[in-house]
C-alpha cells in the first residue's frame, strides 16, 4: 500500500491519484473488498474509472496536479 511506497522512495512527498470504489453491499471487511475483483455489473464503470484517471495523470504531467485536481475531482 501507501505505506510501501513511503518506504520504497524514503518520504512521503509524492503525487496521489485515489480512485473511488465504493463500500461493499455484503459485511466484508474493507480491506478484503479492496482487492476482490470487479463483479460483471461494475466492470463498464472500473474500465471508465480507468480511462479517467489516465486522463487525469497526463493533465497532472502537463500542466500539474493542482490544475489536474481542479478538472478531475468531483
Amino acid at each position: 500500500g501507501v505505506q510501501s511506497v513511503i518506504e520504497r522512495l524514503g518520504n512521503p512527498n509524492f503525487t496521489r491519484f485515489r480512485l473511488g470504489i465504493g463500500r461493499p453491499i455484503t459485511p466484508v471487511p474493507i480491506e478484503d473488498y479492496v482487492v476482490q475483483p470487479f463483479v460483471a455489473d461494475e466492470r463498464e464503470a472500473a474500465e471508465e474509472m480507468i480511462v479517467r484517471a489516465a486522463d487525469a495523470v497526463e493533465a497532472a504531467l502537463k500542466d500539474g496536479p493542482v490544475k489536474a485536481m481542479n478538472i478531475f475531482n468531483r
